[in-house]
């Protein structure tokens, strides 16, 4: 499937993106996040979403960063 990842803050703005849209083998992929944004600038804690699309259905994940 071809599968993106985003970061996006509390008002939806996208703060990184994990990976575009790629194409993976089906089951257990893995992602990580540094806890850093697009322009490499460390993000605030708090309550982020994951976004992920494949093909063309969404997800979203609520997350907590903290430090």
């Amino acid at each position: 499937s071809q599968v993106e990842v985003e970061v996006l803050n509390q008002l939806g703005q996208k703060v990184k993106t994990i990976t575009t849209k790629q194409l993976l083998p089906g089951g257990l992929n893995k992602f990580e996040w540094d806890g850093k944004s697009t322009g490499n600038h460390v993000v605030s804690k708090g309550v982020y979403h994951i976004k992920i699309d494949i093909n063309d259905v969404s997800f979203n994940r609520k997350v907590i960063l903290s430090k």
